[in-house]
C-alpha cells in the first residue's frame, strides 16, 4: 500500500524507542530495508542476523527525508489504519541492521499515549513520501477508522 501510494520502495520496521527530550523515534529492523533507503553519506555493509547469526542482511542508517509511517491494525478487535508522518534525520546507525532516527510531526509523548491507549502493534511500514492524505482518502473508501500517530 505504501509502495503503491508513495511510488517508491517501502519497508517494515519496529518502533523501538521514543525520546521525549528531542521528540524523536527510532525505527529499526534486522536488515531488510532496500538499499534505496540507505543514507548516501554512510557506508552500507552486508552482515549477519543479530540473533540467528546467519547471513545475509544489510546494515546502514536510513537516509534523511520526509516519511510516512502506516499499518493496517487489528487493535481493539477491528480493522483500522494507523497513519503518522515525520522527517527521518541524518544520524549514526543506532543499532545493528537497518535503522533510522525520525523527528515525528506529533510529540512523541502523544504518540506513545496513542499506541498504549489504542493497543497498537509495534511494526510500521515506512515510505519516503508524504502520503498521509492519500491514506486517509483510501481509509474513507474502505470505511476504515484512522488512528493518527
Amino acid at each position: 500500500m505504501l509502495q503503491w501510494l508513495g511510488e517508491g520502495p517501502s519497508f517494515v520496521a519496529d518502533l523501538i524507542h521514543l525520546e521525549p527530550e528531542d521528540n524523536t523515534a527510532v525505527f529499526w529492523h534486522c536488515g531488510l530495508a532496500p538499499m534505496a533507503m540507505a543514507d548516501p553519506e554512510a557506508t552500507a555493509h552486508a552482515g549477519t542476523h543479530s540473533n540467528r547469526k546467519l547471513p545475509l542482511l544489510y546494515e546502514f542508517p536510513l537516509r534523511p527525508g520526509r516519511i510516512t509511517v502506516a499499518r493496517l491494525s487489528q487493535s481493539r478487535g477491528m480493522h483500522r489504519l494507523v497513519v503518522g508522518s515525520g522527517e527521518m534525520l541524518r544520524a549514526p546507525l543506532p543499532f545493528r541492521g537497518t535503522a533510522g532516527v525520525a523527528h515525528l510531526d506529533r510529540p512523541v509523548a502523544d504518540v506513545l499515549a496513542t499506541i498504549m491507549n489504542e493497543g497498537l502493534e509495534h511494526h510500521y511500514g515506512i515510505v519516503y513520501a508524504d502520503v498521509t492524505e492519500k491514506l486517509r482518502a483510501l481509509a474513507a473508501e474502505l470505511d476504515l477508522e484512522v488512528v493518527s500517530l
